[in-house]
């Protein structure tokens, strides 16, 4: 609970206080504040110091420091007499304190201070605890109230105080009355520390002492000190307004203790003081102060009688009381006052429907309380507003969860086998819908309209579909309940829909279907199920029962009339001249929501039928539809409908004169009236994709700039409008890719159409000289075209308002030329490079957001100029390996360059360390000193290793030149890399480097405390795998592993060093055991006894042939005491092993593979006839 704006204060500490159950432990710092201004434990022991006249030293412990005062000096009575003089007063946090001690039932006390402030506080606000202790005369520390002076007080004789090292050894140890006293309060009470460090030894050693469950609390201005986790005793942070300046804790304690002893009334205009205010977004004191009130029965009737406003509601939604009362089960008190109050809304039929959005944001799962509130509220408004009332009833009535909504069949429908759809019952019960109430399209809290309704069912739409259609495809056709029970099923939901929204039809009823016929499985949704049931039902029937499409049209719902309409299509019994008769006869040529079946009846059936149905149908085309009074440019529409039916027709009929005249005399008054690629459906999706096609080709752009010139050829591009966006058209992109081929293809048209920019506004002059650019980057180039277009590049406009093109071309080109030797080009190139880095240095790098080092050294010119470098380096390399001599000045002052740029370094380190072991054997010196650093650098080492880890390979030297240091610093920062494959390769390199590397027994021991370590120890099992991983490549390496640090690091593992292990990484360890060749037998015996389960996150076992031909039994054993020891129920594992016993059967007998079966079994990871 946030009691100020500074201080929040956990709800067991406020809970506690409320039951009485709260002690408040208070140090010397509750002391300190004025005007009480009495010192710290080490003031005070300064002030002794300067009365004794010694130095003060705190080596050993303050307490050592007075104990060791000398004999002539009376310690205990000095520090009585300092205590004693100081002024009387005590502080707002003293007189807190004591309130607060007060109002909780029981006044719980106990402070290590000598001073009375608590006491004179406590009188002062009329407070006399019940009882008052001075050590060593403590009470039982499990069940008392009243003051404690755990370490004595100024008031007693100065002998009793509690001041030097033997008094702390005698009071908490040898004659421990004060540990007498704590352990049984710690254990039974919750405790809160006021102004107590822990500092001192003994309290730090107690503290630690303790069970973990004991219920301790501390306020503290440092409350990221790792200490208090160590402690197990959770902060209260508080800032400190100034050095020294504790106010916003005495504001914070002031102000609990004045909410604590607020009274009914105070809280009653407390509450309607918050209520009132302007705004339902509350300071967090506010907020947390009015849940309080809500969570209790009182206050929770404070709030429902201070406001009807909607806004509090919306408020209310956000609160774990209200929220559980749309949970299942029995409802608190203030909970069932709330539904009370919330059914007010619902009786309201100017909020009745506001309530329901309540309803559609927290869930349909009601408490016993909210139902029985919510069914008496909906009954008051049914007698007020019948429309409104019948929605909340058929809400309760068909779809609270748990009660009146169908039930998840969950795991019976999950795990059942063929035959679900066989019985009918089990078809019904997944058939019944209910209401799914959805935000709908104007998400506005305040007015009172409801939210919109679909209609769910029990399980998923694929499942319903498979389950009924398979029902409808082998019940009894001559079952009379058949037909009537698919029918049903959709009426039903028909029904409940209606119910809700006041309407016959609904939109998943109208525009979920396009086509009665069957469907894409991919497209099913629920209502499918209910269609296809009856299309498969009415298909089989229809032979037999030629009138059930005429039943069905009867039932005048859309869907039903579709499907009648589909097996009038589907009848080989009528003819074309019924089909038409049938259609015309029921006015369904316009008829809506059942055009594609009406369209699909007319493509079968027109260019077969006489002349009398024919007329018929084009007469009722002649008439046209009715639309609705006040539709604008009706007579636009009415033809507009007739013409689409007209193209239908005459396509089926192309020989039909009168029709075909009919569409003419349409298309004659409407000339603008286009044929529709689907007249059949009132509704189409239209798909194609944006872009991707070229103005021209580019050899034709190319053949124009030589034949036409620059100018025109640039001017024919830019003709086109490229603001609209159509399907299958060029975009701007596409013109801009259009130039950069143009340059790929033919680097000389780059060139011209380079100088025909300077016409252009300077937006489009950019665009277009970077597409030129970045072709050229691509372009295969001869020398003298190289030098050229260097030419062109080398100006200073293109320098600076194209650096990321001008990096592409560097390194598009230097990659060509990797394998030539010297030439004009490469040194233009190096000039290029100098020039471009000269003339951005200074400049801002925006870079693109969300990329990490290796995407930024992948994606922006400075990662491309500093690859270009070390592709230049190889070039130089490549041509002269006999006569290397490291890097050239030029080189290595480009790279340090890059690297020491701040604004550049981002994407410049990154790529300069993916080529760390090239640039090693390159230049050691120059690496060792000027990128290997980049490695251990807080600011770039995250960076540099992401790139580096993505084709990592050491050698010795470069651990001995500061590699190994980096890989030690990275491990604490692995989290860092937020890629677990990373984070994978991290550890296989470190695990490589154990195995192989050459590093001495002290680093190599360095290396595996740091496993163990770094993060707390949470890489630990995944290096115990990869090093796994390591020694599979052959039993030599598990050998010399094993002798050289791998026995050793085991027996530490298991006893503990440097940290306990987890059973995860104990597991991985044990894997390597099978990996250890001739030192098999060794590592079995180093596990006996403590052999670790098999771990069920990582069950894959892996024995090498050679292992088990030679160490088959004892590995066998091993396994099974592993089993064992294993948890039981874990599927993966049953598994595994059931794979591992027959794999292991094909070398090892049956005898010999007894102990690990019949472990197994008894875990009941194999059956017995496994």
């Amino acid at each position: 609970m946030w009691i100020t704006g500074d201080v929040e204060i956990p709800q067991p500490v406020v809970d506690a206080h409320a039951d009485g159950d709260l002690v408040f432990f208070v140090g010397a710092g509750a002391s300190m504040g004025p005007p009480s201004n009495l010192p710290s434990f080490e003031g005070l022991a300064k002030a002794m110091a300067e009365k004794a006249g010694v130095p003060f030293s705190n080596e050993g412990g303050l307490d050592f420091f007075l104990g060791s005062l000398p004999e002539g000096f009376d310690t205990r009575r000095h520090v009585r007499d300092e205590i004693g003089s100081g002024t009387p007063e005590f502080n707002p946090t003293h007189a807190a304190i004591a309130e607060l001690a007060a109002t909780s039932g029981k006044f719980r006390v106990v402070t290590t201070n000598f001073d009375l402030h608590l006491e004179s506080a406590a009188a002062a606000v009329g407070v006399s605890p019940a009882d008052v202790w001075h050590s060593p005369a403590l009470p039982i520390g499990s069940d008392y109230a009243g003051l404690v002076y755990l370490h004595g007080s100024v008031r007693r004789p100065p002998d009793e105080l509690i001041v030097t090292d033997r008094d702390f050894g005698r009071a908490y140890i040898t004659e421990a009355w004060a540990t007498r006293f704590l352990l049984p309060m710690f254990d039974k009470r919750t405790v809160v520390f006021v102004g107590y460090s822990h500092e001192d030894t003994i309290m730090r050693y107690l503290a630690l002492g303790l069970p973990s469950n004991t219920r301790r609390y501390a306020f503290t201005d440092d409350g990221d000190d790792p200490k208090w986790e160590h402690l197990e005793i959770t902060a209260i942070p508080y800032t400190l307004r100034g050095e020294h300046d504790h106010g916003n804790l005495e504001d914070a304690l002031t102000t609990w203790a004045h909410r604590a002893r607020m009274g009914a009334l105070e809280h009653d205009a407390r509450v309607r003081e918050i209520i009132n205010g302007d705004s339902t977004t509350l300071p967090l004191p506010e907020r947390d102060y009015l849940i309080s009130q809500i969570e209790t029965e009182d206050g929770a009737r404070r709030f429902a009688s201070s406001t009807t406003e909607h806004r509090w509601l919306l408020w209310l939604e956000g609160t774990d009381v209200f929220k559980t009362l749309f949970q299942a089960g029995p409802a608190s008190p203030p909970s069932s006052v709330l539904a009370q109050w919330y059914s007010t809304f619902i009786e309201n039929p100017k909020t009745s429907d506001l309530a329901l959005r309540t309803v559609q944001r927290l869930g349909r799962r009601f408490s016993n309380g909210l139902l029985f509130s919510v069914a008496l509220a909906t009954e008051a408004l049914f007698r007020i507003d019948p429309d409104r009332g019948s929605r909340w009833r058929v809400l309760l009535m068909t779809s609270i969860e748990g009660r009146t909504a169908p039930g998840d069949p969950g795991d019976a429908l999950r795990f059942a086998r063929d035959g679900m759809s066989n019985t009918r019952a089990v078809v019904r019960s997944v058939l019944r819908p209910y209401l799914v109430l959805e935000q709908g399209w104007l998400p506005d809290n305040d007015s009172n309209y409801p939210p919109s309704a679909d209609l769910g069912w029990p399980v998923k739409p694929r499942d319903l579909h498979k389950i009924v259609t398979e029902h409808a495809t082998s019940a009894d056709s001559g079952d009379p309940r058949t037909l009537s029970f698919f029918e049903e099923a959709l009426h039903s939901a028909y029904d409940l829909i209606a119910a809700y929204n006041g309407a016959t039809e609904h939109a998943s009823f109208r525009f979920s279907r396009s086509r009665i016929e069957d469907q894409p499985r991919h497209r099913i949704h629920h209502v499918d199920s209910m269609i296809d049931g009856l299309r498969i039902v009415g298909e089989r029937l229809l032979h037999d029962t030629p009138d059930l499409p005429d039943r069905w049209w009867l039932f005048d719902r859309v869907l039903f009339r579709r499907l009648a309409l589909h097996l009038i299509a589907e009848d080989t019994n009528r003819s074309a001249d019924d089909k038409v008769a049938w259609v015309t006869d029921r006015e369904t040529i316009f008829l809506g929501g059942v055009k594609h079946e009406v369209f699909r009846i007319l493509a079968d059936t027109v260019a077969e039928a006489s002349a009398a149905p024919r007329a018929a149908l084009l007469e009722a085309v002649r008439r046209g539809p009715q639309f609705p009074a006040g539709v604008d440019e009706v007579e636009r529409h009415i033809a507009y409908s007739k013409f689409n039916v007209l193209v239908w027709i005459t396509r089926a009929a192309p020989e039909w004169a009168e029709a075909a005249a009919e569409l003419a005399a349409v298309r004659a008054e409407y000339p603008n009236f286009a044929e529709r690629e689907a007249p059949d459906q009132d509704f189409t999706v239209s798909t194609g994709t944006w872009g991707g096609v070229l103005p021209m080709e580019p050899d034709d752009f190319v053949g124009m700039v030589m034949s036409d010139g620059a100018d025109a050829a640039l001017s024919s591009v830019l003709a086109r409008d490229y603001s609209e966006r159509n399907f299958n058209e060029p975009t701007w992109d596409d013109a801009l890719d259009l130039f950069g081929r143009a340059a790929r293809e033919d680097p000389a048209s780059g060139l011209d159409l380079l100088e025909a920019l300077n016409t252009l506004d300077e937006e489009k002059q950019g665009q277009i000289r970077n597409a030129i650019v970045s072709g050229w980057a691509e372009a295969v180039i001869d020398e003298a075209m190289r030098l050229r277009v260097i030419e062109a590049l080398s100006q200073d406009a293109l320098l600076v308002g194209s650096p990321r093109p001008v990096a592409q071309f560097l390194l598009g080109q230097i990659r060509q030329i990797v394998d030539s030797g010297a030439s004009a080009s490469a040194d233009s190139l190096r000039v290029l490079a100098q020039g471009l880095l000269a003339k951005n240095e200074n400049g801002e790098n925006v870079f693109p957001t969300g990329y990490d080092g290796p995407m930024l050294a992948l994606n922006s010119w400075p990662g491309e100029l500093a690859t270009y470098w070390l592709t230049e380096i190889d070039r130089r390399w490549r041509s002269d390996r006999d006569g290397w001599g490291g890097l050239n000045g030029d080189e290595a002052a480009a790279l340090r360059k890059l690297l020491a740029l701040s604004n550049l370094a981002a994407a410049t380190a990154p790529a300069i360390a993916r080529e760390l072991f090239f640039l090693f054997a390159a230049d050691e010196a120059f690496t060792t000193d000027s990128v290997i650093p980049l490695f251990t650098d807080s600011s770039t080492m995250v960076g540099v290793w992401k790139a580096y880890l993505y084709g990592a390979r050491i050698n010795e030297r470069m651990l001995q030149n500061g590699m190994f240091a980096a890989l030690l610093s990275m491990w604490d920062r692995l989290s860092d890399l937020d890629d677990e494959a990373l984070i994978r390769r991290f550890l296989s390199l470190a695990a490589s480097i154990a195995v192989y590397a050459g590093i001495s027994a002290a680093e190599r021991r360095e290396l595996r405390l740091t496993s163990v370590t770094a993060q707390g120890g949470v890489h630990a099992p995944r290096f115990a795998e990869e090093v796994a991983q390591e020694l599979a490549s052959g039993a030599d390496d598990g050998e010399t592993a094993w002798v050289t640090w791998l026995r050793g690091h085991l027996e530490d593992r298991l006893n503990g060093v440097p940290r306990d292990p987890d059973a995860a990484e104990l597991a991985a360890w044990a894997d390597v055991v099978p990996l250890l060749g001739a030192r098999i037998p060794e590592g079995i015996a180093t596990f006996r006894g403590r052999a670790p389960g098999l771990d069920p996150d990582n069950p894959s076992i892996d024995i090498p042939t050679e292992a088990l031909n030679a160490h088959g039994s004892a590995l066998v054993a091993f396994l099974a005491e592993r089993v064992a020891n294993t948890e039981p129920n874990n599927m993966m594992l049953a598994y595994q092993l059931h794979e591992l016993v027959e794999s292991l059967g094909a070398s090892l007998s049956s005898e010999e593979l007894d102990p690990l079966v019949t472990a197994a079994r008894e875990k009941g990871y194999l059956l017995p006839e496994d």
